[in-house]
């Protein structure tokens, strides 16, 4: 059992509490349900999926599902390069959903994302994004990708 200080009481004591750390894109970690999140953003949208699921539109819903990636090695045969992990997948009329919330698009998002593509073409992959308090989803193929680029 531990002793638990507020910072107030712990700077009263003499102890040095350190700030908390910079998150880029002020970015604010979240909990709910025991569930960890990278931003609040990220948690709003559990929240909406939840209500979602429990009114019968999706099923078997994941948080942070991991996807392995592979590339082609020069004359090794199939390589993992490394994993993708998505913000939520899930079931709906549509097929099997893996769902990515974005703010900020970063080039290490792209390439993984290109390569999750590549990796998973029956999957259906979403960027999601909070705008005027709804939630607007954009579809992205493997065959959108040459338009995109």
């Amino acid at each position: 059992m531990g002793l638990r200080l507020t910072v107030k009481e712990a700077t009263a004591l003499g102890i040095d509490i350190p700030p908390p750390p910079y998150r880029k894109y002020n970015a604010k970690p979240s909990r709910i349900d025991g569930k960890g999140f990278d931003s609040q953003m990220e948690m709003l949208r559990y929240c909406y999926l939840i209500q979602v699921e429990m009114a019968g539109a999706l099923t078997d819903l994941k948080i942070h599902p991991r996807f392995a990636l592979y590339a082609d090695g020069a004359g090794k045969g199939t390589v993992e390069v490394g994993s993708y992990e998505a913000d939520f997948a899930y079931n709906d009329e549509a097929g099997r959903i893996v769902e990515d919330v974005k703010g900020v698009v970063l080039p290490i998002y792209i390439l993984k994302r290109n390569l999750f593509l590549a990796n998973y073409p029956t999957l259906i992959f979403r960027e999601v994004r909070k705008c005027r308090k709804r939630w607007t989803s954009t579809r992205i193929s493997a065959s959108s990708l040459t338009a995109e680029t």
